[in-house]
């Protein structure tokens, strides 16, 4: 699965007229996201930034199933919602959440945090 795929599904799902510089800033958002809230949890690194068409032809960081997932969900969303359906971005964005929700729980069950944990009396 490349950017380029699921921009191409999500254009399929919602026909649209935004650019693909457009889409590129939405993905690289929700990139940012992920990277800010499950991945520096877990490893330090450096954050992939997209900003050409020939980026497009990259893997997204989460590269599976949940992956495709979150990320066809989170582009409908801002299709709709920059588009005024506010109804309709309402339910993408719920299936957003609950797909960023199962990867989340899918990941912290899979790998163990670099956090010190304790307990505090």
């Amino acid at each position: 699965m490349t950017i380029q795929d699921l921009f191409d599904e999500a254009d399929a799902l919602v026909p649209n007229f935004y650019t693909t510089e457009q889409k590129l800033k939405w993905f690289n958002d929700l990139e940012y996201k992920i990277y800010m809230e499950l991945f520096t949890e877990f490893y330090p690194g450096e954050l992939a930034d997209y900003e050409d068409h020939e980026d497009t032809a990259e893997a997204p960081q989460v590269n599976d199933a949940y992956g495709r997932d979150m990320y066809l969900h989170y582009l409908v969303a801002q299709i709709d919602f920059y588009n005024d359906e506010y109804s309709k971005y309402n339910q993408a964005i719920t299936l957003f959440n609950n797909a960023f929700k199962a990867f989340e729980d899918y990941y912290t069950r899979t790998y163990h945090s670099n956090r010190e944990h304790g307990w505090r009396i």
